[in-house]
């Protein structure tokens, strides 16, 4: 496996990796963000980097980012993240999330049966800080001492994902009908 020069896993030499089965989804970069993600220390209760980490994706992807004020009850250094997207033809009935958190893409009609929401934690066990992701034979392991982290940043990095190609989507213009006068 091939490396980029920021440390990256290189899956298909600097080119988009789509599948058939989830089209818009670009595995380089889910694989970067999962990379990049478990790199990020977020033991219970510090999960405030991570969840700025997925703030700033989920804004550049188009979407409305919240963050409550739950960690003065919970004790956390940040509260639950919370993504919205204005649902459209492109985006009807489909949804992300991050950490703690439910994201949804909303459809046209405000009804509960237009909403999906999904939802992830940020935070990791100790030891959570210094990971080193290695991608060796197709599978990721921790390069040490430390955990990998997957609980559940893959779960995050799936649905931050699943955010930007919704996002993608969303800013397409609709499609345009041409007509020829008669």
């Amino acid at each position: 496996m091939a490396e980029r020069g920021n440390g990256q896993p290189d899956l298909n030499k600097g080119k988009p990796v789509e599948t058939d089965a989830a089209p818009g989804l670009d595995e380089q970069r889910l694989l970067n963000t999962f990379f990049e993600l478990v790199r990020i220390a977020s033991p219970s209760h510090y999960e405030a980097d991570v969840a700025a980490y997925c703030q700033a994706v989920l804004l550049d992807a188009g979407w409305q980012v919240t963050i409550d004020d739950s960690a003065a009850v919970t004790g956390s250094d940040t509260g639950n993240l919370t993504a919205t997207l204005a649902g459209s033809a492109a985006t009807r009935g489909a949804a992300a999330a991050t950490g703690g958190v439910a994201a949804a893409a909303t459809a046209t009609s405000p009804t509960a049966a237009d909403h999906l929401f999904f939802s992830a934690h940020l935070d990791t066990v100790e030891p959570a800080s210094g990971i080193v992701p290695v991608l060796s034979d197709g599978v990721i392991r921790s390069a040490g001492a430390t955990i990998l982290g997957g609980d559940d940043k893959a779960g995050v990095a799936a649905l931050l994902e699943m955010a930007r190609v919704l996002g993608e989507r969303a800013r397409r213009p609709p499609p345009q009908a041409l007509q020829r006068p008669l």
